[in-house]
């Protein structure tokens, strides 16, 4: 079993980013979020399209339809974008967006802050 660690990363010219790394391989962590129309056939034809596409990420995504939000939410993390969106059955592949997420200590926000004050 191989055991996830967190290293970080500072760059003066870039905020401060997170990664896990699997047996020395860097992934990194994204949102997928994946519209569709809010027509009740169009619900059922993506979460349907979704759950039996059989993507372990897929079919444990989160649903915003039931309050008006018609879009699904998956959290997957892999070494890049490509991959990332590679994990949605291709019907749905072009309109989702992929966010790279990232998360701040006190201690980042303050590097990140100082890093960009003395650009100025």
């Amino acid at each position: 079993m191989v055991i996830p660690r967190m290293i970080l990363i500072f760059k003066k010219e870039q905020i401060p980013t997170a990664f896990i790394v699997y047996g020395g391989i860097v992934m990194s962590r994204y949102l997928l979020e994946v519209p569709h129309k809010k027509e009740e056939s169009s619900c059922t034809h993506v979460v349907e399209s979704l759950l039996t596409f059989g993507s372990h990420f897929v079919i444990n995504a989160d649903w915003g339809c039931m309050d008006g939000v018609h879009k699904a939410w998956i959290i997957v993390e892999t070494e890049n974008k490509e991959e990332a969106r590679d994990i949605l059955p291709p019907p749905f592949r072009e309109e989702a967006k992929i966010i790279k997420l990232n998360k701040f200590s006190m201690d980042e926000i303050e590097a990140f802050h100082d890093c960009h004050c003395n650009d100025e």
